[in-house]
Order: structure tokens, then sequence, then C-alpha cells
């Protein structure tokens, strides 16, 4: 048996009802506004399925109009009237999908004899891979196996074609740097033999907008204008490239000005190994071209951050991957404070939803929620030790300027979670040294008591970022009584994360000691902890009476 992507079950998704159910890439189009979300194995998937069906409704976008007749777009304003009137439609555009989808068939073919879906000859020179190390969701390397496997015995030494297409696009997005050169790469001189390094969405710091359904979803992200103000100069899927460049070695190219090009990039040249019982049983990896991340605002889903914070005029940016540890809401910064020059780069994505609402095609009384699937790596992206998603809710004209008051003031109070959270670790730092614990201990203490504080915040914080409606803040006073009840209940948890660390203590500690602190001697003592506690957490919050002292 053959298997056609377009026609083939091969997609994993959730329906109305919470139901998990295998579609084709033409049952997912024409019918995404019955299913809540896409439903693979990891949120890495997802994320690499998500934008190959954006640039399939954006190919389409671009070349239908609203009524299903062919015709480019050739303007902004044309190009916001159509978006709009998709939108306000409920589903995609189905009689133009179905032809496009017609029209592009062959290049979807996963286990043809000629061309194959994401697919080169060429990668029978690279690295040759079990099964295992494709399933993103267990990656198990030829000569290491995982000590806690998801999957056993015949489950992970083939893989159905289905299963095989959902993790050939997630091993291009992410893949990591653990592949080995051909011989004929190694015979080229030094300056030739250029890394790729990890996959293209490996390198970034994913964000997407999530609607309240798949249809929605893809719109949301189906970015007609480059950060929401021009028109793409091209429209051309991978797929659709006749001969695309396929040599054997790495190339380092420019970065594409066409989206679509982006979304369907191949960061690796894979060829799958197919077997007599149609199951794939391994593959080939060699790595695929690459460019360099600086500026490649051709991106738009990806957070940003300068790329030397040093060089105060510089106006270079680099995508800025997640952390695992680090939530999301403490990126604020990244991703809702507008694009200024030299400053900041907000994603493409949100400069497109701010163009919608400035426009008046989409509901401001709605909260947008923002969702950031991510892949993290080990010792240079050599391997993959992590995938994990966070999500961030908040209503969506926080984002415009007439807001920007709200916005600043969203900042600068996760500034001062900043300044509690080191606040609690000093505090844990100082009550260990008290008691006698080393410095290396007394530092982990720090770190520790930091990162818990953030972890007690965290749900709190969100709730208090979703609830936060500019509108409905009628005057000064209620907007002043909003922050004095969230200064009262991060202080009340960074109380709470501080008695942590007085509980089982020492007798002695309460008489404290002197410990050496850079150059010089300092007493610490649970006393003298507490007070410094206090007036930290006192000066942060400028002597709100709303503050209560709970340490005592």
């Amino acid at each position: 048996m053959s298997i056609n992507l377009i026609d083939n079950q091969w997609i994993l998704v959730r329906d109305q009802k919470d139901n998990v159910k295998e579609v084709s890439l033409k049952e997912c189009l024409l019918n995404c506004e019955n299913f809540l979300e896409l439903a693979g194995e990891t949120v890495a998937q997802d994320a690499a399925l998500l934008r190959l069906l954006i640039a399939m409704n954006l190919t389409v976008m671009y070349r239908w109009d609203k009524n299903g007749e062919q015709s480019l777009l050739e303007t902004e304003d044309q190009a916001l009237d159509r978006w709009q009137a998709v939108w306000e439609s409920g589903h995609l555009q189905k009689r133009a999908i179905t032809e496009y989808l017609e029209s592009v068939k062959d290049s979807f073919e996963l286990d043809g004899d000629g061309k194959r879906f994401l697919q080169s000859e060429n990668a029978k020179i690279g690295t040759s891979y079990k099964s295992s190390k494709l399933m993103g969701d267990l990656s198990e390397s030829n000569n290491k196996l995982r000590l806690f496997q998801l999957r056993n015995g015949e489950a992970k030494e083939e893989l159905s074609l289905a299963c095989s297409a959902r993790w050939l696009l997630n091993l291009n997005g992410f893949d990591d740097t653990s592949s080995k050169s051909s011989t004929k790469y190694k015979l080229l001189p030094k300056e030739e033999r250029l890394s790729p390094g990890a996959g293209w969405l490996g390198k970034i710091g994913l964000v997407f907008v999530k609607g309240q359904n798949l249809f929605e979803t893809i719109m949301l992200n189906t970015i007609l204008l480059k950060d929401g103000k021009t028109l793409w100069p091209s429209v051309v899927p991978y797929w659709e490239v006749d001969n695309p460049d396929i040599s054997e070695r790495r190339m380092l190219s420019g970065v594409p000005d066409d989206l679509a090009a982006l979304l369907t990039m191949p960061s690796r040249r894979l060829w799958l190994n197919i077997n007599p019982d149609n199951k794939v049983d391994g593959y080939y990896l060699i790595g695929g071209d690459f460019f360099e991340r600086t500026n490649a605002f051709t991106e738009q889903y990806t957070l940003w951050k300068k790329a030397d914070p040093k060089k105060k005029d510089s106006n270079d940016f680099v995508p800025r991957r997640h952390q695992a540890a680090r939530q999301l809401w403490r990126d604020f910064q990244f991703f809702a404070l507008p694009t200024t020059e030299k400053k900041t780069k907000a994603p493409g994505v949100i400069d497109w939803v701010r163009t919608l609402l400035s426009q008046e095609i989409i509901d401001d009384e709605s909260a947008v929620e923002l969702f950031a699937p991510s892949v993290t790596y080990g010792d240079k992206d050599f391997f993959i030790t992590d995938v994990s998603s966070q999500s961030i809710r908040f209503f969506p004209d926080v984002l415009m300027d007439a807001q920007s008051e709200w916005r600043d003031a969203i900042q600068s109070e996760i500034e001062k979670i900043d300044q509690l959270a080191f606040a609690a670790g000093i505090f844990a730092k100082e009550i260990a040294l008290a008691s006698g614990a080393s410095p290396d201990i007394a530092s982990s203490a720090l770190t520790g008591a930091s990162n818990q504080f953030y972890a007690n915040i965290d749900q709190l914080f969100q709730e208090w970022i979703s609830s936060i409606h500019p509108d409905e803040i009628e005057d000064l006073e209620q907007y002043e009584q909003v922050l004095r009840e969230w200064h009262r209940t991060a202080a009340k948890i960074g109380y709470q994360t501080s008695k942590l660390y007085l509980s089982g203590l020492r007798p002695e500690a309460l008489l404290g000691k002197y410990v050496q602190d850079k150059k010089k001697e300092v007493h610490v003592s649970i006393p003298e902890a507490i007070e410094r506690l206090n007036w930290k957490i006192y000066s942060i919050y400028k002597k709100n009476d709303a503050v209560e002292n709970d340490v005592d």
C-alpha cells in the first residue's frame, strides 16, 4: 500500500467531544472548524504540523478570493478584506483548497518511486538511523537505550507510514546535531565544512496564537501581511519547487523572504527506509541548507532578543529560545511590547494580531491565548532532553498602544516579581549560612528558593493577567486598587515561600555567625535575615499599606 498525505489518514486531531481521531490532510483542512486542536504524540510534532497547515492556507488565500475564484492578492487592504471574509465564514475556502490539493497531489506521496514528500535520495550518503530515533517521544540513538521508554519491542522497531509521516515533519523541524558527516563531506576544505546546527524550529522560541478551534488557530496564524504591514513578495511552498537544491553539500544561504517557503523549509535531507511489510524501520539523514539567525525576520512565530545587549546602538536581533524552567509570562516584554527601533522586536504573529485588532476585524472582548511549544537540548544541541509547552491568556487590547499604561504596568509587576524572587533566594541563603551550611549549599538554597517562589506565584500571576480588561477599569482609583490587591497577593507568596526555610533549623542559627561575603565579613542570623526580607518587600511595593508582614 502506498500513502498519499492528501487523501490518506495520518494527522491526529481532537474533535468537539474530546475524541482523538486520524484524518487526511484534505479532511483536516476542509473540516478544521469541527476539530478543537491537533492531538499528535507531542506538542513539538503538533507545532511542525501546524506550520504545514498554515503554509497551505496561506498559499490558497494568496491565490483564491472568497468566492473560490483564482485571484492573486495585490494590495494590503485586499489581503485584510479577504482574511476577514474567510474568518467570518467560520471555515476555510473549501472549493479553493480542494482545487489546490488536487493540483499538488503528486508532491505528497510519502513512499513513491519518484518524488517523495520532504525526502531526498541524497540523504542515503548520510547517517543511518533505526526507527526508534525517528520518534520524537523516544528519540533513542543507535547505541544508547532510553532508561524509561514509552515504546518497546515492535512498537519502536517498525512504524506505520501514517505515524512516520508525523514524525518526519517533527524530525525535520527539531532534529538534534548528533548526525555524522558523510565521507565526501569530510574531504571538503575546513572552511566549507559548515554545520547547520539543530533543526530550524529547535533554534527559535516558537509562539502561536490559539483559537477556540483548529480553524481559528490556523486563521489567526495565517499572516497575510509581514509583521502585519506589507504583502509577501511571493508565496511558494517547498513542495512546488520543481528542482530543489539537494546537493550533497550543506550550504549557508540567505534568509528566505517567502513565509510559505520558510514554513515548509527542509532543515534536513531525509530518506525513509520502507521494508516489504510497508513499515518504516529506519531512515537516512544529512544536514540541509541553512541560514544565519540574525535578523531572520521572515520568521513570524518566534520571540526575539538583541543579538548583543552590550551594543546599545545595535539593531540586530536573534531568536530567543524558550527555557523549560522559565515561565512564559516572565518573557512578557519579548512578545507583548510593541516593536520599536533598536529596542524590541515583537513576534510577527503579535504584530499581525495588532493589525487585525486595529482594523476591528477580530473581537477584542475575547481573551487571546498564546502557546509556546519547545524542545530542550543538551550538550551543544547534541541530544534532546525535554519537550514541553507553556501558554498565557490575556485580553488583546493590552497589546494596543492605547493601553500602553496597562502593558507597562504588567511589565513593571514582572520586574517586581523578579526582585521578590531574588529576595526570597537571599533570605534562604542567609538562613543556610547562619545554620552552618557551606557556601555551595547556601548558593543552592538561593536558587531553590527563587525557583520555588516562581512556581508558587505562577498560576496566580497568570490568573491576574487574564483578568485585566483595560476597558473595564473606569478611573485611576480603580487602576490603583487592582495593583494594590495584586501587591498584597505577591508579597504573601513571597513570605510563604520564605517561611519554608525556617523549619527544622538549629538553635545556633538564631545567634548566627560571621561569614565571608566578597571582601568583607558580614554577620548572618535568623532575625537579621527576617529584618532584611521585610525591608526588601516593603521597598519593592513602595510601602504599600495593603502588604502585610507575615514573616514574624
